[in-house]
């Protein structure tokens, strides 16, 4: 696999290891953290299709991380490694291996101006069901491979009474397998935010962005998907209490396609996310987003997903805590007026500390698309019992 700088992957982990050992030596404070999960799974529905073409399967999964950071002077590196392993029992078409490595340096020039570069690259397979396309009730898990380089410079600090952030990202996406070529693409996308202290503890937020998508495959696949997309929003950050802290941002999007045969996306767009904690044992969180995405369908444009959730952790005692999380949604589709898909997701679990870093959990998970075209209807449940430790 390349990466996006043309060294190989396998160099660059090894480059990332010795800079850890050399620079760890030097650091003023940081180190060394890991932590793996091991997940054993009941799915009955693997590969989120409907009626008799769904399948049940069990899957073992393994999750460890490798974590570094230091510090040198004002200036902050920091580096991590994670997979996912999953094995199942009867369908081993699905086993897949995923990888993520990241490197982000937090450079601190003087009081007010900082800097942020981060190099990351990802090889992943895509969830079933989880894009806007039918499932198959065969074949292996989509796969894609992901290189991302991000730079970003800040004026002023979240104290100030005005703080500027300009960034500028590189993504390049490519799909590996199932003939998912045409989704293919490069991604340039330039940033720009200004954050007002109105009072104390409450910012307000002026942001814009133009990301320019170039599906490198679409002359061969019929319709160009390319785009440019534009956004300006204006929100609002708070951290009232030490119960409430959240930021919410409303304004508009648009998505405008080089082949105008694929029509325009416009309008609202919006993103919520808080954090409420009524008792020191309790804690919620509420999200709430609208936003245009790429679509998964070859020779379409994008749609349109709106997404509501809810996650809610309480305490019982030093050792035992219970988990749930609800979300609801809806997927509206600009290349075709007849389509509409309703999400919905659930799910509860108890987790108890068996010893110091050592954990135990299970959890119970549902997920549901309920569409007007009845072949992209899916209903699954999973059950997970895990185990989870961390080193420091």
């Amino acid at each position: 696999m390349e990466f996006s700088l043309g060294c190989r992957l396998p160099l660059f982990f090894t480059l990332l290891l010795i800079t850890c050992a050399n620079t760890s030596r030097a650091a003023e404070s940081g180190g060394l953290s890991a932590s793996a999960q091991a997940q054993l799974g009941q799915d009955n529905n693997v590969r989120r299709t409907q009626g008799a073409l769904e399948q049940s399967d069990r899957f073992l999964l393994l999750q460890p991380k490798l974590a570094w950071s230091g510090l040198r002077s004002k200036h902050r590196l920091e580096l991590s490694l994670d997979a996912d392993v999953a094995r199942f029992q009867h369908e081993d078409e699905l086993d897949y291996s995923d990888h993520n490595a990241v490197a982000t340096a937090l450079l601190n020039h003087s009081h007010r101006l900082s800097s942020e570069f981060t190099l990351s690259t990802t090889d992943r397979h895509e969830a079933a069901g989880s894009n806007n396309a039918t499932s198959f009730a065969a074949g292996e898990f989509n796969r894609y491979r992901n290189n991302r380089a991000l730079a970003e410079i800040t004026y002023g600090t979240r104290v100030s009474t005005g703080q500027i952030a300009l960034s500028a990202e590189q993504v390049k996406r490519r799909h590996t397998n199932n003939d998912q070529g045409f989704r293919d693409y490069d991604l340039n996308q330039l940033s720009a935010a200004f954050y007002y202290r109105a009072a104390p503890k409450t910012r307000l937020t002026l942001e814009t962005s133009l990301g320019m998508f170039d599906y490198v495959n679409s002359g061969g696949f019929g319709f160009n998907a390319s785009n440019d997309d534009r956004s300006v929003l204006v929100g609002v950050e708070w951290r009232g209490t030490a119960q409430t802290t959240g930021t919410f941002k409303a304004g508009y999007q648009e998505k405008s396609y080089d082949d105008t045969s694929l029509g325009e996306i416009s309008g609202l767009t919006l993103a919520l996310d808080m954090l409420w904690r009524p008792t020191a044992a309790t804690e919620v969180k509420l999200g709430a987003s609208r936003s245009a995405n790429e679509s998964a369908i070859i020779n379409t444009g994008g749609f349109i997903r709106e997404f509501l959730r809810a996650k809610l952790r309480h305490q019982f005692g030093a050792r035992t805590s219970l988990k749930a999380n609800i979300g609801l949604g809806e997927e509206e589709f600009s290349f075709s007026a007849d389509r509409t898909d309703k999400r919905y997701e659930f799910g509860v679990g108890l987790q108890r500390e068996l010893a110091y870093r050592l954990t135990l959990a299970c959890e119970l998970l549902f997920d549901q698309r309920n569409s007007n075209q009845n072949q992209n209807d899916f209903n699954s449940r999973m059950l997970l019992i895990s185990i989870s430790s961390q080193i420091k």
